[in-house]
């Protein structure tokens, strides 16, 4: 497949990189916030009983890791973005 006439411009290539930096940033700024939230919900004294641990231990342990591992691969993606600008 031939790719005839078609251009990258290093300001694509810039404007793309700063778009999705942002985009990135922002996303990791959303994780700690919901981990945050979550955090607090759980360290909730209200909340209590086996439902209430219940529920506490799995947004803990699936959520929470969940979220852990998002942010974790989006901060190697910002990190190999800067190595490679």
């Amino acid at each position: 497949m031939k790719m005839e006439g078609f251009q990258i411009n290093y300001t694509d290539l810039s404007d793309l990189f700063w778009e999705y930096k942002r985009k990135i940033e922002n996303l990791i700024e959303n994780i700690d916030n919901c981990i945050e939230k979550i955090n607090m919900f759980t360290e909730n004294a209200v909340f209590t009983g086996k439902t209430g641990d219940a529920v506490k231990s799995y947004l803990g342990e699936a959520h929470i890791t969940i979220l852990s591992g998002i942010k974790v691969t989006a901060q190697t993606l910002l990190d190999n973005m800067a190595a490679y600008k």
